[in-house]
């Protein structure tokens, strides 16, 4: 923890650690269990299930379900402020 209350460690170091861990205790106890028989491709299919749904967590999710800010009032969405904001957009 630093002096925030945040973690020192980002969430896609926690998701490689806990990949790792799993790998190496699914390597130890159930080696049937590894696809393709690989360490390695266990491990990049673990984290990439891992980010996902944290990606899923943050961009779906909090936004809809848990943010604060979620019931405040916004504008309505029509298709023609969709297509000003694209048009607008600088990037």
């Amino acid at each position: 923890m630093n002096h925030n209350g945040d973690s020192a460690v980002g969430p896609k170091t926690a998701a490689a650690a806990i990949s790792v861990a799993g790998v190496y205790s699914l390597y130890q106890y159930a080696p049937d269990y590894l696809l393709f028989r690989s360490v390695i491709a266990t491990v990049v299919a673990l984290f990439a299930a891992q980010v996902v749904a944290l990606l899923t967590c943050k961009i779906v999710i909090y936004p809809n379900y848990f943010s604060p800010l979620r019931h405040l009032p916004s504008p309505p969405v029509s298709l023609c402020n969709l297509a000003q904001d694209y048009i607008l957009s600088p990037f």
